[in-house]
């Protein structure tokens, strides 16, 4: 086979299919290794102080079924819907294990239902929940 009467044209175009699906296969590699899923439908904020963990979600899609749990789910608070653009918090009994202060979210979607295990920032404090709180502003 002679490579020399294929035309420029259609090289070109190979090529170019080429690089674009290399550059996809990258672009794809970097959003499912290095974002969490849960980002796509909220953000949060996690201190942890004095056994009690005090959570703020921000919905970016509506969220309904929010639910907390400390790590070994036997403390809880319900936070119900939560629409788009929206804020809600609350506190849930905790403890350090290994290291960290871990919080489980249970949340739905468009009917599918999904679990995001996230850590807690561990300050010192000695006002109790609110003083976290204020903390939790002042950034």
């Amino acid at each position: 086979m002679d490579i020399s009467k294929i035309p420029k044209f259609v090289i070109w175009v190979g090529i170019a299919a080429f690089i674009l699906v290399v550059l996809y296969a990258i672009y794809t590699y970097y959003v499912t290794s290095y974002l969490p899923p849960y980002l796509e439908y909220f953000t949060y904020s996690c201190q942890y102080a004095n056994g009690t963990s005090l959570i703020i979600i921000t919905a970016k899609q509506n969220l309904e079924n929010v639910t907390v749990y400390n790590f070994y789910e036997n403390s809880t608070c319900n936070l119900g819907n939560i629409n788009y653009g929206s804020m809600n918090a609350c506190s849930v009994n905790n403890n350090i294990i290994i290291g960290n202060a871990y919080v489980r979210i249970y949340y739905t979607v468009n009917g599918n239902q999904y679990e995001a295990i996230l850590p807690c920032q561990i300050v010192e404090s000695k006002g109790g929940i609110l003083s976290g709180l204020f903390s939790l502003f002042s950034h």
